[in-house]
């Protein structure tokens, strides 16, 4: 009997869902979206799950008996042994889903699950800005601020499974509030939505800003891209406010830095738009607060794979071991 060819990759976002079909070497060969509809509830969104995976088999012309596995990527908290999704907070109305047995029932097939952090590592290790490193970590820098790490190869997950949770470490103990209830981590300082809280704080202070001209005049149009448009354009406070971002984001990697030792960090969202506004001044902070002096500085890149990212991510975690 020949060998099954195809891998079918799964991404679960609180705005869209996707589907991919790939080869066994993870090459992407057919994909497919549609809008998550968290809102509408569970059943819906998991209805929608399973028909993307039905469709791209239909796109493909082939049958699930073709598919050596489902790879899922997924918000957390996610059990990634069983494939139970615990109330995830982007996706009302979920209980406790066992989504690994429901699509295993439906298609036949072996799943594997991760958290959308972890995946979107393996992405960048296997398919993008990774390659050829063994040890590394990468970030999203998008609403909050999570994270994936590869030691030797291999995700780590920590006694308990919640390794990963690099946006919460406190750095100004009496800083901003964030989400999580703390002060000062460095979510609360450089993350997206840190960065919008910043701008419209720092406009008002600054009328002379161009940046709410940049956003048509509404406050709450001021978000990171009008942040980047305005200091491309050579904007004092927009880049007053990169450069300080930047120094967070820095003393961060550092700390990580100086516990895990990477080769490279790889950061996505925000950081691969913003490139060198924010990258440049997070160089100079991680330079600044590392320990060891007389190893050679960790890369900091902007993630490579962009908007396909879910999507390699899901397969990413189908592929690994």
């Amino acid at each position: 009997m020949p060998a099954k060819k195809y891998l079918l990759g799964i991404d679960i976002g609180g705005t869209k869902l996707a589907a991919a079909l790939a080869d066994g070497e993870g090459q992407l060969l057919h994909k497919t979206r549609r809008p998550t509809e968290a809102p509408k509830g569970s059943q819906h969104v998991l209805d929608g799950i399973l028909h993307l995976g039905r469709e791209i088999l239909t796109q493909a012309n082939i049958s699930s008996s073709d598919i050596a596995c489902i790879g899922v990527s997924c918000p957390g908290p996610v059990d990634y042994k069983t494939g139970i999704m615990y109330t995830p907070p982007n996706l009302p109305g979920w209980g406790d889903v066992p989504l690994k047995e429901i699509l295993q029932k439906e298609f036949g097939i072996p799943a594997k699950f991760d958290n959308d952090a972890n995946a979107a590592a393996l992405a960048e290790y296997k398919f993008g800005a990774g390659v050829g490193y063994k040890n590394m970590v990468y970030l999203t820098m998008s609403t909050g601020i999570g994270g994936g790490i590869i030691i030797d190869g291999r995700i780590y997950r920590g006694t308990h499974g919640s390794a990963g949770e690099v946006g919460h470490q406190t750095l100004l103990p009496d800083g901003p509030l964030c989400g999580c209830g703390k002060r000062g981590c460095m979510e609360a300082l450089c993350s997206g939505t840190a960065l919008s809280r910043i701008i419209r704080e720092e406009v008002k202070r600054h009328p002379e800003s161009s940046m709410l001209k940049l956003a048509g005049g509404k406050a709450e149009k001021l978000a990171p891209p009008v942040l980047i448009e305005a200091a491309k354009a050579g904007d004092e406070l927009a880049l007053q406010i990169w450069e300080e971002a930047g120094y967070h984001l820095g003393w961060g990697l550092a700390n990580l830095a100086n516990i895990l030792d990477p080769e490279i960090f790889i950061l996505g969202t925000i950081a691969i738009k913003a490139g060198e506004l924010f990258l440049a001044p997070a160089r100079k902070a991680l330079d600044k607060f590392i320990f060891n002096r007389h190893i050679p500085l960790p890369e900091l890149v902007s993630a490579k794979l962009g908007d396909e990212i879910g999507e390699y991510g899901a397969i990413a975690v189908a592929l690994a071991t």
